[in-house]
Protein backbone atom coordinates (compact mmCIF):
# COMPACT_ATOMS: atom_id res chain seq x y z
CA UNK A 1 0.00 0.00 0.00
CA UNK A 2 1.38 3.56 -0.94
CA UNK A 3 2.77 5.33 2.06
CA UNK A 4 1.63 9.50 1.90
CA UNK A 5 2.94 12.54 3.86
CA UNK A 6 0.81 15.57 4.21
CA UNK A 7 2.43 18.81 4.71
CA UNK A 8 0.87 21.38 5.97
CA UNK A 9 1.57 25.38 4.28
CA UNK A 10 0.51 28.26 6.20
CA UNK A 11 2.03 30.61 8.78
CA UNK A 12 3.15 28.41 10.89
CA UNK A 13 3.87 25.37 8.93
CA UNK A 14 4.05 21.58 10.02
CA UNK A 15 5.81 18.80 8.65
CA UNK A 16 4.39 15.56 8.37
CA UNK A 17 7.07 13.17 9.63
CA UNK A 18 4.77 9.80 10.33
CA UNK A 19 2.60 10.29 7.07
CA UNK A 20 0.21 7.01 6.05
CA UNK A 21 -0.47 4.34 4.52
CA UNK A 22 -3.69 4.75 1.97
CA UNK A 23 -4.63 2.61 -1.11
CA UNK A 24 -3.99 5.48 -3.56
CA UNK A 25 -3.95 8.80 -4.91
CA UNK A 26 -6.97 9.61 -4.77
CA UNK A 27 -7.88 8.35 -1.11
CA UNK A 28 -4.45 10.41 -0.31
CA UNK A 29 -6.25 13.55 -2.21
CA UNK A 30 -9.53 12.77 -0.12
CA UNK A 31 -7.44 12.61 2.90
CA UNK A 32 -5.58 16.18 2.41
CA UNK A 33 -9.06 17.80 1.60
CA UNK A 34 -10.51 16.37 5.06
CA UNK A 35 -7.33 18.20 6.88
CA UNK A 36 -8.07 21.33 5.17
CA UNK A 37 -11.71 21.15 6.05
CA UNK A 38 -10.95 20.20 9.79
CA UNK A 39 -8.26 23.18 10.17
CA UNK A 40 -10.63 25.61 8.59
CA UNK A 41 -13.24 24.59 10.58
CA UNK A 42 -10.72 25.06 13.53
CA UNK A 43 -9.95 28.36 11.90
CA UNK A 44 -13.41 29.71 12.02
CA UNK A 45 -13.78 28.86 15.93
CA UNK A 46 -11.14 31.70 15.88
CA UNK A 47 -12.31 33.80 13.98
CA UNK A 48 -10.13 33.43 11.16
CA UNK A 49 -9.53 31.74 8.10
CA UNK A 50 -6.68 31.70 5.47
CA UNK A 51 -7.36 30.65 1.90
CA UNK A 52 -4.14 30.91 0.90
CA UNK A 53 -2.99 27.92 2.91
CA UNK A 54 -2.56 24.63 1.29
CA UNK A 55 -1.53 20.92 2.01
CA UNK A 56 1.36 19.28 -0.33
CA UNK A 57 0.89 15.71 -0.01
CA UNK A 58 4.00 13.56 -1.02
CA UNK A 59 4.23 10.02 -2.09
CA UNK A 60 6.90 7.44 -0.21
CA UNK A 61 9.94 8.96 -2.39
CA UNK A 62 9.65 12.80 -1.17
CA UNK A 63 8.09 13.39 -4.30
CA UNK A 64 5.11 16.10 -4.54
CA UNK A 65 2.03 14.13 -6.46
CA UNK A 66 -0.66 16.61 -4.78
CA UNK A 67 -1.31 20.11 -3.75
CA UNK A 68 -4.83 20.83 -1.95
CA UNK A 69 -5.78 24.56 -1.98
CA UNK A 70 -8.02 25.29 1.24
CA UNK A 71 -9.55 27.71 -1.27
CA UNK A 72 -10.35 24.98 -3.46
CA UNK A 73 -11.72 22.66 -1.15
CA UNK A 74 -14.93 24.84 0.06
CA UNK A 75 -17.63 26.85 -1.66
CA UNK A 76 -19.43 30.17 -0.14
CA UNK A 77 -22.99 29.60 -2.09
CA UNK A 78 -24.17 32.16 -4.64
CA UNK A 79 -22.33 35.35 -5.47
Amino acid sequence: MPHYYFHLHNHVGARDEEGQDLPDLAAAREEAIRGARDLMAEGMKQGEVELDDWIEVQDGSGAQVLAVRFRDVVSFGPE
